[in-house]
């Protein structure tokens, strides 16, 4: 009958109908009542029942898909509490519940994310994943124990338990979410993975040359925040000083200068490291580079000392203001170029006297605290310049050396005393240039000179004219170190009878 016909195709047509509707309950997931319930917790605004929630997370016995799932839903979330809350359920989950893994790469996808509060939030799950390995905040026990957890976690004082190997791959998984998105294309994902890496501790230590290739990124925000983690991360960023040191040849000035604070932050840990990676670039075709390598280990002073001898031959640089960025590097050396003095020394007979300028000025920033460099021109005076007996050539040696010796006694102070007699016989050379560099270093030692005063003005009554100009110019520009003898030059205004 028609009403059997009609009844019959109206099953036919239900039949699709239930079978959708059965799929669509299948392809809901079970949710176990332990994640409702802990969902319903955090997502109260009142900070005590989020506290109990987060307290009974370690606990969970779930499968680790509901939990992710919750934290995902929770990291999204429109109220910031609120993914404050999915950070720690996140973190403590991974952690004790076993979800590490999925935990890991659910906070890498979100560091991707658009919303810059949404990668903040991810980037410290890593953090936490990374740096804890269980218990609850005020119990938790850190992987890493050489630099202060930044969480609000804080580990036992007596822990002493040895971190197992599937705990630390299980933290270097969630390092590697964090490295793979250094290289992505959007600045904001390269920032928020740089200040997470920052902060995992030894767990970065691997990974230090990746973070300190971004010192040449394109965003400068990026790089300063490079700065902060490679800062943070102190002695752990040693494995980055080549990358540093490349970075420090940059063509552009920003970055070197990045560089180079990068160094020396690195340099306060790691002395040696630093070092070598600044003086890898002080043969650097551009002039520019090598003046900040200079500079730089101007900054480590006397832990550039295993590189005096390789500093003072670029002294012999062309250009002037690396020679001037190279003798401050050896003044900042001090005592510790003690067993190189003589490469410095060697530079005073160049040729050039730009170089022998270079190398005068050099040894007298180094002559006040290295006895040594006293020691060894005053020996110089002692054995006096030219006779006239002597071959022209020899003669005109030694007067240069006589000169530069009074040159450098000039800078060193307290250290030239025991020679000023012999730079008051100079006085007497019978060359004027030599007379007036025994002028220039009494005036240079002020008031290491002020007791030999009464011999300067000695030389007001010796019989060569020339020899008492010298000493009333000396007088002069000794000023108020050569006391009361300064009334003895007036007094010679009335009966000096040289013409000049």
């Amino acid at each position: 009958s028609s009403s059997s016909r009609r009844g019959l195709a109206q099953i036919c047509l239900g039949l699709p109908r239930r079978a959708m509707k059965q799929s669509k309950l299948d392809a809901i997931k079970p949710v176990p009542h332990s994640v409702q319930l802990l969902e319903k917790q955090l997502l109260s605004a009142d900070p005590l029942i989020r506290g109990l929630g987060l307290a009974a997370v370690p606990a969970l016995k779930s499968p680790a898909e509901p939990i992710v799932d919750l934290c995902e839903k929770l990291l999204l979330h429109r109220d910031w509490f609120v993914r404050r809350g999915g950070v720690a359920a996140l973190s403590r989950s991974g952690i004790a519940a076993g979800t590490s893994t999925e935990s890991s790469k659910l906070a890498g996808k979100l560091l991707e994310h658009e919303d810059h509060d949404v990668r903040r939030c991810a980037g410290q799950a890593l953090v936490d994943l990374a740096v804890f390995q269980g218990g609850a905040p005020e119990r938790s026990e850190p992987l890493v124990r050489s630099l202060p957890v930044e969480t609000g976690m804080s580990g036992p004082p007596d822990f002493e338990e040895e971190i197992s190997e599937e705990t630390r791959e299980l933290a270097e998984a969630a390092a590697w979410e964090v490295v793979g998105r250094l290289g992505h294309s959007e600045a904001g994902v390269r920032f928020s993975a740089v200040e997470a890496l920052g902060r995992m501790s030894e767990i970065a230590a691997p990974h230090a040359a990746a973070l300190a290739a971004l010192l040449s990124d394109d965003d400068r925000g990026v790089r300063l925040a490079t700065l902060r983690a490679l800062d943070r991360l102190g002695p752990l960023a040693a494995g980055g000083a080549e990358e540093m040191s490349r970075c420090l040849a940059h063509e552009e000035e920003p970055i070197r200068l990045g560089a180079r604070r990068a160094l020396l932050t690195l340099g306060q840990h790691d002395g040696p490291v630093a070092v070598d990676a600044a003086f890898a670039q002080l043969r650097h075709p551009d002039r520019a580079v090598r003046c900040l390598a200079a500079s730089c280990l101007t900054d480590f002073g006397a832990l550039s000392a295993g590189y005096t001898s390789e500093l003072a031959a670029m002294l012999e640089d062309e250009e002037v203001v690396v020679r001037a960025a190279v003798t401050r590097a050896l003044i900042s050396i001090g005592a510790s170029a003690a067993p190189h003095l003589r490469s410095i020394i060697k530079r005073m007979n160049h040729p050039s006297r730009a170089v022998q300028r270079a190398a005068v000025d050099s040894l007298r920033g180094i002559g006040p605290v290295l006895p040594e460099v006293a020691k060894i021109e005053g020996r110089v005076l002692q054995d006096g310049a030219s006779d006239e007996s002597e071959p022209k050539a020899a003669g005109l040696h030694k007067l240069h050396d006589v000169l530069r010796a009074l040159e450098v006694l000039g800078g060193c102070g307290a250290q030239a005393v025991p020679y000023i007699d012999e730079i008051l016989k100079e006085l007497e050379h019978n060359d004027w240039e030599v007379r007036r560099a025994s002028v220039f270093a009494l005036a240079d030692l002020g008031p290491h000179a002020s007791k030999f005063a009464r011999e300067v003005a000695r030389r007001l009554l010796h019989q060569e004219p020339d020899v008492r100009r010298a000493a009333i110019e000396a007088i002069a520009r000794m000023g108020h170190h050569a006391g009361d003898f300064c009334h003895e030059v007036e007094g010679m205004l009335g009966h000096e009878e040289d013409p000049d």
